[in-house]
């Protein structure tokens, strides 16, 4: 879909699909370091050792999460029983909420302000002396 396509969808937030009114949301990735397993950014601008890299599924150093034999353990919230960066992960879906409301809120600030560009745009201006139109090139009304 071509993006300013996907960016009016957002802006309306909901599209009829048949006799079903849906409901529009971006899909938003928090970054996930695969070097050091820290939220909001890449593994190529990480700063920790490159050979200090850490296992997927139980955050220890030594070896890939293939390999691994351990339990699972997330290093966002520093539970067992899921992987850093799964979608079951409490602090990972709240920091995905934030970023997809912050989105939301960031598209509807742009669609407010187009709507306050358009109203200003087309707002009429008369001059009080001569009531006219002087936006369009009106013609002059009755002086009366």
């Amino acid at each position: 879909m071509p993006a300013n396509a996907a960016e009016d969808l957002l802006r309306m937030g909901e599209v009829k699909i048949n006799w079903t009114m849906c409901r529009v949301k971006p899909k938003v990735n928090v970054m996930l370091c695969y070097n050091c397993l820290e939220l909001g950014h890449h593994s190529d601008i990480c700063k920790e050792k490159r050979n200090d890299r850490k296992c997927l599924n139980c955050t220890q150093v030594g070896h890939l999460s293939k390999d691994c034999t351990s339990g699972s353990f997330c290093a966002t919230c520093n539970r067992e029983g899921h992987r850093t960066g799964s979608t079951i992960c409490p602090t990972s879906k709240r920091r995905i909420q934030e970023a997809t409301w912050n989105t939301l809120k960031n598209i509807r600030k742009e669609n407010d302000d187009e709507i306050v560009l358009k109203e200003i745009n087309e707002e009429k201006v008369v001059d009080p002396d001569m009531d006219m139109d002087i936006t369009s090139g009106g013609e002059c009304g009755s002086n009366n």
